[in-house]
């Protein structure tokens, strides 16, 4: 669908003071600890498309790297995307989660668009609230154990398509542990 909303760029050569988020003057930080990176200047609508080869392990959320607490709407998603030809790796196997979607005051975040990406984490290396679209991912949580999954999915109309999973757990995960968990949401309406 064609909407609104505005394409930008974060390269590990970019900027963050002198850059636009433009193609030519990207901005250098997806996500830090004062809430200064590309995730905190995008509105609803926007794509935020990634350049080169991007590594970020560092926790900036709710025990996980990025967070995309500041949802989109329904008619106008927010986007992570990997440029083409780019290699982005976010989180790594000691890091709980890689994205935390917590939203203060209001609960999880949702509308989301996640595609292209290689996301590691220690247990939920992608966690999905409504209206979700989580797309031709790389994923992987080699030390995932507990009661939990290592793509987690809550809510409504969630989208998980082509994403390949691997190294999934380790030879003593417990039971509890799931590659994929998708669950309802009891206070969702609708089907």
């Amino acid at each position: 669908t064609i909407r609104k909303g505005s394409l930008y760029f974060v390269s590990t050569e970019g900027n963050d003071l002198s850059g636009d988020g433009s193609f030519q003057k990207p901005w250098k930080s997806l996500d830090d600890v004062n809430n200064n990176g590309a995730l905190e200047k995008i509105k609803p609508g926007d794509i935020l498309y990634i350049k080169g080869k991007f590594f970020h392990d560092q926790i900036t959320g709710d025990r996980a790297c990025i967070d995309i607490g500041d949802p989109g709407t329904a008619l106008a998603p927010k986007a992570i995307i990997a440029y083409p030809g780019a290699e982005v790796t976010i989180g790594n196997k000691d890091i709980p989660r890689t994205f935390s979607l917590w939203v203060s005051g209001i609960g999880l975040s949702s509308h989301w668009i996640i595609s292209k990406l290689k996301l590691i984490a220690k247990h939920e290396a992608v966690s999905l609230f409504h209206n979700f679209r989580v797309m031709g991912n790389h994923i992987s949580a080699p030390l995932g154990d507990g009661p939990t999954g290592a793509v987690t999915g809550l809510g409504n109309d969630l989208y998980f398509m082509g994403n390949e999973l691997t190294q999934i757990g380790y030879s003593g995960t417990s039971k509890l542990y799931h590659p994929i968990y998708f669950q309802s949401h009891e206070a969702c309406s609708g089907p």
